[in-house]
């Protein structure tokens, strides 16, 4: 850590956020593309 430079570190990190960003992105355009689940009434613990 101490030897890499903030270029370095900045390059690391945009690359780790776009990735992150993309993989969350492909399924999320999915689930707008599906029809809705619907909702149960009530919860897991009774009425």
């Amino acid at each position: 850590m101490l030897e890499v430079t903030r270029e370095e570190w900045d390059d690391l990190v945009a690359v780790n956020l776009r990735s992150l960003f993309l993989l969350c992105q492909r399924p999320a355009r999915r689930m707008l593309d599906r029809p809705p689940v619907p909702a149960f009434a009530g919860s897991a613990d009774g009425p």
